[in-house]
């Protein structure tokens, strides 16, 4: 098997697993993730945040930028075109590039 057979073969695999997980499991987990996250030093001390808008596969992060959104610059990475670019998140936000 060749690298991009090999790649694809993962890919495959790790949307399998993900798949797996229910829903309500996900946002309990992102919940313990996010909460991890805002008590280490370097996310208390930072002024600028880059995060991502989760795809429903993914780690929630909608909650989190909501509740931070206001007491800190949350930048998300955004497609443009060809582009990524970023964007200091507003929860008006509707459609972040996804």
């Amino acid at each position: 098997m060749d690298i991009k057979e090999e790649k694809k073969a993962i890919r495959r695999r790790v949307a399998e697993l993900k798949g797996a997980v229910s829903m309500e499991e996900k946002l309990r987990l992102s919940e313990i993730i996010m909460a991890k996250l805002e008590v280490l030093p370097d996310f208390i001390a930072s002024n600028t945040v880059l995060l991502y808008y989760s795809l429903p596969d993914e780690v929630q992060t909608e909650a989190f930028l909501n509740k931070w959104c206001d007491r800190k610059r949350i930048v998300l990475p955004v497609v443009e075109g060809d582009d990524l670019i970023l964007k200091i998140y507003r929860p008006s936000m509707v459609n972040v590039g996804y």
